[in-house]
Order: C-alpha cells, then sequence, then structure tokens
C-alpha cells in the first residue's frame, strides 16, 4: 500500500483519511506522516519537536524537517478506542 499527502501524486488521498488509520514502523507507532509505502518499507514524516510540533528544517529555508523511518511498516484502522 502507498499513500501520500501530496496532491500532485498518483498516490494521494486527503489526509484526513489518515486519522482514522494506526500507522507503525517495527511497532512503534507513527505521528505526522506524510507518505508511506508498506512494500518498500519506508514512511515519511513531519519531524517533531519536544512539545510535539513540526518545526522548520535548518537547512532548506520555508520546509519543514522530515525524518524517514525505515522498517516493517503496518496500517490499520483505528479502533473504536482509538478514536
Amino acid at each position: 500500500m502507498r499513500y501520500s499527502a501530496d496532491q500532485d501524486s498518483k498516490h494521494y488521498q486527503p489526509p484526513a483519511v489518515t486519522a482514522n488509520w494506526v500507522i507503525t514502523c517495527n511497532g512503534e507507532p507513527l505521528k505526522q506522516v506524510r507518505e508511506f509505502d508498506t512494500e518498500e518499507g519506508w514512511a515519511l514524516c513531519f519531524a517533531l519537536n519536544d512539545q510535539g510540533r513540526m518545526y522548520a528544517d535548518p537547512n532548506t529555508p520555508g520546509q519543514a524537517a522530515m525524518v524517514r523511518h525505515v522498517g516493517d511498516i503496518d496500517v490499520r484502522p483505528k479502533t473504536a478506542d482509538e478514536r
């Protein structure tokens, strides 16, 4: 499965769709997921500071910092308790 929040991507789905998913990498929950590919085993997420907020990439002015996770990417619907 492949997902992208980039409207120009052929794998685009509205970001609100992921609000109903739990996305993990090697069993660890991911937040602020921008793109992922479960077959290739990667996810690209916005980097978060200690307060859980996105921040600017110091090497690319005007762009948000990103972090790439590599491993077993799993996607499942949230349970009623997780909503």
